[in-house]
């Protein structure tokens, strides 16, 4: 029996095949169906709470080195989800927090 195909990125794919290239669960995928596509963009990465990030020698959860820098989780995993470098993401203020100050 051959998988269902969904419509990623102007490829008909099978979830397995789609969770295997973004690096996330076939769960996730699943998630984000929606007819017979799945919803592209930032939704698809970073959605769980065991992305690790190495820097400076350091491999921490993507949770608590937000924490520790000070911004939202949500805010790092779309700066590392719309091509951010990891120094940069890590290491730019967020700009509301700062233009508050």
């Amino acid at each position: 029996m051959t998988p269902k195909l969904y419509r990623y990125k102007a490829e008909w794919l099978p979830v397995k095949e789609i969770a295997a290239r973004e690096g996330v669960s076939t769960q996730q995928i699943y998630a984000r169906r929606e007819g017979n596509k799945i919803r592209e963009g930032q939704n698809l990465h970073a959605r769980s709470l065991k992305t690790y990030i190495a820097f400076n020698g350091e491999i921490r959860p993507l949770t608590q080195w937000a924490r520790e820098i000070g911004i939202g989780r949500r805010m790092l995993a779309d700066r590392l989800d719309a091509g951010w470098p990891v120094e940069r993401a890590l290491t730019e203020p967020n700009k509301r927090t700062a233009a508050r100050k």
